[in-house]
């Protein structure tokens, strides 16, 4: 299903007049995107989804915000939380990093995790208890992964978010500089939760942290990196 919604999210990409034709902004925040890309995608992942598994719940971006959110309404029911494009302001600019996100929890938790990024061609999987993978290899790629002793020695991720108030600014650009000030190797931002919870699970970067995040953000990579060996906290 995630390739068969990576081939559409690829075509899409590659079509720069179609994405500019087809975007909207959500509630006037000009820095929270939605493109017919998304939309479709998660209607056509749905529909997959719930003729495999009709007792199943669904839970998507797109559909929750259609919704005012009244259906993110998360139970013990095994339920699908799927994000169709992870990413979409990089998608919007022709930037490689973005992905489609599905994931399924049971009793609440995580147990399957599925990221697909079709333009990197980059598949992420992973089961509870049964690995992470990347492409097929075990996860992380780069072994052996040595504990860190300190944050000196750190590749850290964050992200800016969509909310710009001003008492959201000054808490994440506080932040912000107590890591730089620590200091650490270096700060990067690739504007995709999944893709930067994947590059943890590689081994590539070593803390990700981010306010204001959302289930479908997280879900299928919160799979993947503990079976990787990480920790998700939050």
């Amino acid at each position: 299903i995630a390739k068969i919604a990576g081939k559409t999210i690829k075509e899409s990409f590659e079509n720069r007049q179609f994405i500019s034709e087809h975007l909207d902004i959500k509630e006037n925040n000009s820095s929270d995107l939605v493109t017919a890309t998304d939309q479709y995608v998660e209607k056509m992942v749905k529909g997959h989804l719930n003729k495999l598994f009709p007792t199943h719940s669904f839970i998507g971006e797109e559909t929750t915000a259609a919704n005012n959110n009244a259906s993110c309404n998360l139970t013990d029911n095994p339920t699908w939380c799927i994000d169709p494009i992870d990413g979409t302001t990089n998608f919007v600019h022709g930037l490689p990093f973005i992905c489609i996100s599905i994931g399924l929890l049971i009793n609440k938790e995580p147990v399957i995790g599925v990221i697909f990024n079709p333009i990197l061609n980059d598949l992420y999987t992973a089961s509870k208890n049964g690995g992470a993978f990347l492409n097929g290899k075990p996860l992380p790629t780069i072994r052996p992964i040595q504990p860190l002793e300190t944050l000196e020695k750190s590749l850290i991720i964050t992200e800016y978010g969509a909310n710009r108030s001003e008492e959201s600014i000054k808490a994440k650009l506080d932040t912000l500089h107590d890591v730089i000030s620590y200091p650490v190797h270096g700060i990067r931002s690739f504007g995709s939760a999944a893709m930067n919870m994947c590059y943890i699970a590689r081994g590539s970067c070593d803390v990700y942290y981010e306010i204001g995040i959302h289930a479908w953000d997280v879900c299928a990579a919160t799979c993947i990196l503990r079976e990787s060996g990480g920790v998700v906290v939050g």
